[in-house]
């Protein structure tokens, strides 16, 4: 056979196998025109992809076993947001209350991503981590259980009706007019109420752990002139009748001075967009919540009265405590120009007035100053204190009655214990602040003649009163006493000395 018949044949059987190739591709379309073939096909394919899933990961998490076993068996676990370091409480976070501790405070996990600078995120679930997994991701896989969130369809529902009146708002020549007339205060606190509308609105962060349990909330907690308030790690006390706007009304007390619900926030290093309606909280309240069940009631937008007004005058007034420092009580107040402390003019050591236009310090103020002076003198044993003249030291005996008068709220050892009807003659020596002031006056001649008399006021008491409730209110002012004595000399507060001391007061 020779070669062009060879080539012939293989040509011949390349032509066969390529048209036999046709043949099944053309039959195989055939088969699944059908619409029934279709849908088998169909099947095969949801199959092929069922097994796919079965064969990836549960999730793309970065977990080790190791990881999940820890994550598993913790009730505690270690989370970090930005820079911040917390611990969460699993069982807290379920019941949707705080449970992330952060340097001894409690923190929700939306106000924990704000901690870390991750609250422009909005979305706390993906901003925070554990074990280099996001909290998310722990929810997905049942490591975690997410906090409820039945207040959220609401929510959103009343943030759509606000939305469009300030759509019909917005078109409203009139309102545009009034909204320009506005001072800085009313735009800002319009901005803060849009804001916190639109978290709303955005679902989740804000809902779960604010709102759906305020139907379980104790009101009677917020009642009271006064009340406990804090921002992060900053605290002091809200004085309601003062309460205006968040920035108008300076309402919350600290021992610099009386500040507004804005510049309270701001005394937050942590916070860097702060809102004081969400921020500010009251045992456990956010300040919304207390204007919403009306605790708090805002001004007017063209209120004048002397919180709202940004007058000097009126500034000034704000400046000072409204009640005097020592008593408590309302009147005509001399106002310390170095502190926010208010006076009686009798109510002060010394008695002094104060001519118009000429700064006054408290004695407050001047025993602070005295405190940092460079030049105070150095370490001195109480025995050494106790034997100086009282002429030389004066300004801290004073200070420190008025600081006793002032941490006696009750009243119980300022006044003649005699007046208040009971035998007090199982009491040979009575005695009293109100009486220890008097004879600071004129009649004391060294240091030990006051301490003593402080300290015979304390002992009666503890005679006098066997329960042991009541004895340890007076131990408790005893023990402050004698805490802020030793600061003042900068003495030594050695245990032996001061009971040493004690026995030589009592065999007086």
């Amino acid at each position: 056979m020779d070669c062009t018949s060879k080539g012939k044949d293989a040509e011949g059987k390349n032509k066969e196998v390529k048209e036999k190739e046709v043949k099944e591709r053309s039959s195989q379309k055939r088969k699944w025109s059908s619409p029934s073939k279709r849908e088998e096909r169909k099947e095969e394919e949801e199959v092929k992809k069922k097994k796919e899933k079965r064969r990836k990961p549960i999730d793309s998490s970065p977990l080790t076993k190791k990881d999940r076993e820890y994550i598993w068996n913790q009730p505690q676990l270690p989370v970090t947001c930005g820079d911040k370091e917390g611990v969460l409480h699993k069982d807290k976070l379920a019941k949707g209350e705080k449970c992330i501790v952060y340097q001894s405070l409690w923190y929700t996990p939306p106000e924990f991503e704000k901690l870390g600078g991750k609250e422009r995120h909005k979305k706390w679930k993906t901003s925070i981590r554990c074990c280099k997994a996001t909290l998310q991701n722990l929810i997905q896989e049942n490591y975690l259980m997410a906090p409820p969130a039945t207040a959220a369809s609401t929510a959103t529902d009343r943030g759509q009706d606000k939305k469009r009146l300030h759509a019909r708002r917005s078109t409203d020549p009139a309102h545009t007019k009034k909204k320009q007339d506005r001072g800085e205060g009313y735009q800002r606190e319009e901005r803060e109420e849009e804001e916190i509308e639109k978290m709303t609105e955005a679902g989740g962060a804000v809902d779960d752990f604010s709102s759906h349990d305020y139907k379980d909330v104790d009101t009677s907690m917020f009642e009271g002139v006064a009340l406990p308030v804090q921002c992060g790690p900053i605290t002091g006390r809200l004085q309601k009748i003062r309460f205006a706007l968040g920035s108008k009304g300076k309402c919350i007390r600290r021992e610099e001075g009386w500040l507004t619900p804005a510049e309270f926030v701001r005394r937050n290093p942590d916070l860097k967009d702060g809102m004081w309606k969400r921020d500010i909280t009251c045992r456990g309240q956010c300040l919304s919540y207390l204007l919403q069940r009306k605790i708090l009631w805002m001004h007017a937008e063209g209120c004048q009265c002397r919180m709202c007004s940004q007058e000097e005058s009126d500034l000034e007034y704000q400046r000072n405590d409204d009640d005097c420092f020592i008593c408590g009580e309302v009147g005509e107040l001399l106002c310390c120009d170095g502190c926010p402390r208010s006076f009686h003019r009798d109510c002060h050591l010394p008695t002094s007035a104060s001519p118009p236009g000429v700064k006054w310090l408290c004695t407050f103020c001047v025993h602070a100053q005295w405190m940092r002076n460079p030049i105070r003198p150095d370490h001195m044993n109480q025995r050494e204190i106790l034997e100086s003249r009282i002429s030389d030291y004066k300004l801290q005996c004073q200070y420190l009655l008025l600081f006793l008068l002032n941490a006696d709220e009750q009243r119980i050892f300022t006044k003649d214990p005699r007046l208040t009807g009971s035998d007090y003659s199982v009491i040979p020596r009575p005695m009293w602040l109100e009486k220890v002031w008097r004879l600071l006056e004129n009649c004391y001649h060294l240091v030990e003649e006051f301490v003593s008399d402080v300290r015979l006021i304390f002992r009666n008491y503890a005679v006098f009163n066997r329960n042991d409730d009541q004895k340890q209110l007076g131990m408790r002012l005893s023990d402050l006493f004698e805490k802020e004595f030793c600061i003042t000399f900068n003495i030594s507060t050695d245990k032996k000395i001061r009971s040493a001391l004690t026995l030589s007061d009592r065999s007086q």
